[in-house]
């Protein structure tokens, strides 16, 4: 083969490669998802705000959960004497978390 054609070849083959990869990622599921995301545009303001609820609900759980726990770490210690009995006031009496009915988070 003429030295003018391989070399020719030799720098096209980068470009090939790259093609040959893009048409792999077009057809891709995410390839096909991205180009979706690219013709319906940014995230809505529907969209937003919908998961800045669910990041709200997210972050109300999550605290909820911390005062259960707090409340057992409590009285796992109380059992143990760790903690030093309670006043008669009740001031530092742990209070047991708002029970949730089954189903709703």
């Amino acid at each position: 083969m003429d030295p003018l054609v391989l070399a020719i070849v030799f720098k096209l083959a980068p470009w090939l490669i790259v093609g040959v990869g893009a048409l792999i990622f077009a057809r891709s599921a995410f390839g096909r998802a991205l180009a979706h995301r690219l013709r319906e545009g940014a995230v809505t303001g529907a969209d937003l705000a919908a998961l800045s609820d669910e990041l709200q609900e997210a972050r109300r759980e999550i605290a909820e959960m911390q005062e259960r726990l707090d409340f057992t770490e409590r009285l796992l210690a109380q059992d143990r004497g760790a903690l030093p009995p309670r006043s008669s006031s009740g001031e530092d009496a742990p209070t047991p978390p708002e029970p949730v009915p089954a189903g709703q988070s």
